[in-house]
């Protein structure tokens, strides 16, 4: 690991703009993080060397080795996205270009795997893996904006028309406002109008498609002249599943398709997204790989928090798209059918709950029993003839070296709260009787009633 020094402000300032699609100027570099790990990757393709970042802050160089990459044919500007794969691989693209990469962090190896030529078609297209498959949906290039799915052929090293999605739905599709949720299995995007036609009044369709069904749905229209949208008004966004970020991550703004709502963060962490350089999610929680400034040195360091904090901790500002009028097309037969069946589930269920409910609360009653109350219950019905000698009683309150008089109280008090306890949760009276012994007149022995009996045995 190298140590932080002045020279290392090169190394930093190369991490200025961190992204899953990050344009990157004329330097040639790719960002990616290792979301299991916890590290941040950078790839300076002009120098040949990767930084490499931890989540404590420190960083070391190594040198790239390449194997069928050739420079000259990366673009000066450039946008990459990355994907990452098991056993510390991953798959880079480079948009507009159909160029395909696998890296591998272990070895800091660099392989070019497509053999396409030059496409030109797919800038800004919505890129993801779904079951091992590799898709490029949408884009634009050649004067225009489509919704053309691609997927990228493994075995013919190319790129491939890809049948699955229907081009049914929207003409024009884009990562500008677009991405793909894994846990929904189902593509979100705006739809967008022929390159270069005007969309004066800021509405655009909002649809989502669904592999499992197979099929496109408008579910509604978006207005980016509402204030809610101000930040998102320049039609652009950061797909971080399942989240629509605002370009501008400073700003703490994020859209929630699935809910249909726009969130903007009020929490006290700010810097979480005011000094954020690489957002994303993994599993339940959000990461910010974040840049901060000291005298010494800039610094490098990983924040979290879950994604029920966040929302917990952000404000609704607006719903996020305008759902479409439905009413004709429900079949009114099918709802009152299904509000039946769901009435009747909605009792059964509470039925079963207020049961079982009432059943936990008769459990949970029991712990109102005096200390040893349960052990002298058991002792009692485990008798043939259900009763307790005092000297018994005695050795079960731990009471046999006070003097007679506490130890008479002792038993007249556990007694008595026992009794009360089988009154008040169970209506049964007298359940502990006192009755003089046969053997000696002067001691008093212990009988449970048959009613109490029965109570603890349903309880045991």
């Amino acid at each position: 690991m190298a140590k932080f020094s002045f020279k290392h402000f090169l190394i930093f300032s190369l991490l200025s703009f961190f992204s899953n699609a990050q344009p990157n100027e004329v330097y040639q570099r790719i960002n990616l993080v290792d979301a299991k790990k916890h590290i941040l990757f950078n790839l300076d393709l002009k120098s040949k060397i990767c930084f490499e970042v931890q989540s404590t802050g420190l960083t070391q160089t190594r040198p790239i080795s390449f194997s069928n990459v050739e420079q000259a044919e990366i673009p000066l500007d450039f946008t990459a996205n990355y994907f990452q794969l098991p056993n510390d691989q991953y798959i880079i693209t480079i948009q507009g270009t159909g160029q395909t990469y696998l890296f591998e962090s272990q070895t800091c190896h660099l392989k070019r795997i497509d053999k396409t030529y030059y496409r030109g078609f797919n800038f800004g297209a919505i890129q993801f893996i779904r079951q091992d498959t590799l898709i490029s949906l949408g884009g634009k290039g050649f004067w225009r904006i489509h919704n053309i799915p691609t997927y990228y052929h493994s075995k013919l090293n190319e790129w491939d028309l890809y049948t699955s999605i229907s081009e049914n739905g929207p003409k024009g599709i884009s990562a500008q406002f677009g991405g793909y949720s894994s846990k929904e299995d189902r593509i979100y995007c705006l739809g967008f109008p022929p390159l270069y036609a005007e969309n004066k009044d800021l509405n655009y369709s909002f649809y989502s498609f669904d592999f499992k069904q197979n099929q496109w749905q408008e579910i509604g229209k978006v207005d980016f002249n509402k204030l809610a949208l101000k930040n998102f008004h320049k039609l652009s966004s950061q797909w971080i599943a399942p989240f629509f970020f605002s370009s501008e991550v400073a700003l703490g703004e994020f859209i929630d398709p699935s809910e249909n709502k726009i969130y903007q963060y009020q929490g006290k962490n700010r810097a979480f997204f005011l000094l954020s350089r690489h957002l994303y999610i993994q599993g339940k929680y959000v990461y910010s790989f974040q840049r901060i400034y000291n005298p010494a040195n800039y610094i490098i360091k990983l924040d979290s928090m879950s994604i029920d904090q966040l929302k917990k901790e952000s404000k609704v500002i607006g719903e996020f798209y305008t759902p479409n009028i439905w009413y004709n097309e429900i079949n009114w037969n099918d709802v009152f059918y299904y509000s039946a069946l769901f009435i009747v589930a909605v009792l059964v269920i509470t039925i079963l709950r207020f049961i079982k409910n009432k059943k936990q609360r008769e459990l949970d009653s029991w712990g109102q029993l005096p200390e040893q109350g349960e052990f002298f219950l058991n002792y009692l019905c485990a008798q043939p003839n259900f009763t307790c000698t005092t000297e018994k009683l005695n050795e079960i309150l731990q009471c046999e070296g006070k003097t007679i008089e506490s130890q008479r109280q002792s038993r007249s008090k556990f007694i008595s709260s026992i009794n009360l306890f089988f009154e008040r949760n169970h209506g049964c009276h007298e359940a502990i009787r006192r009755h003089q012994s046969e053997i000696d007149k002067r001691f008093v022995n212990y009988v449970i009633s048959q009613e109490a009996v029965t109570i603890f045995t349903k309880k045991i």
